[in-house]
């Protein structure tokens, strides 16, 4: 398994050859491993907290997500738009022996290495920025969404879970 130095370096070699206008930022204190973390650690609003997540269908194909924290992923609506049956979330150890990645260390910068395919939820354009992980658990990466769909080639799309009426 790569170094969380390597993996941000990696991050940060990306942020260099595309030229983009991204941070990566240290939180060595603490690691983050929820949107809770996030919030609390970097003092943003979930709707800033940029989640990477990572899908695994009943045929091992991998769909990678990314999202606002604040937003529920609508997994049937993914299913149909990918074309796959049974996407359940990867397991933490299926993560780590496939990928060598930890829980919290999955950047966005990389995704298109990692899955057969890449969305990105529609309303993550409408920020200015977002920070999720720079390649660790103690590290992120603030980045404008726009920025990603150059380095990442995401299909942008509504896939938000409808909200619950109150």
């Amino acid at each position: 398994m790569k170094s969380d130095e390597e993996r941000v370096g990696r991050v940060a070699g990306l942020i260099a050859e595309h030229g983009l206008e991204a941070e990566i930022i240290w939180h060595r204190e603490k690691s983050i491993l929820s949107l809770k973390d996030a919030v609390e650690v970097l003092g943003l609003s979930p709707g800033n907290v940029l989640k990477c997540l990572l899908l695994v269908s009943r045929k091992g194909k991998v769909v990678a997500v990314m999202a606002p924290g604040d937003v529920r992923v609508d997994v049937k609506k993914l299913e149909r738009t990918a074309g796959v049956k049974k996407l359940s979330f990867m397991p933490s150890k299926v993560l780590e022996s496939k990928f060598g990645i930890e829980p919290g260390g999955v950047d966005p910068l990389t995704l298109h290495e990692l899955a057969d395919m890449v969305f990105m939820e529609r309303t993550l354009l409408e920020k200015d920025y977002v920070v999720g992980s720079a390649g660790s658990k103690y590290c992120g990466l603030k980045v404008r969404p726009s920025d990603l769909i150059k380095v990442v080639e995401a299909t942008v799309l509504d896939i938000r879970k409808p909200r619950a009426r109150e």
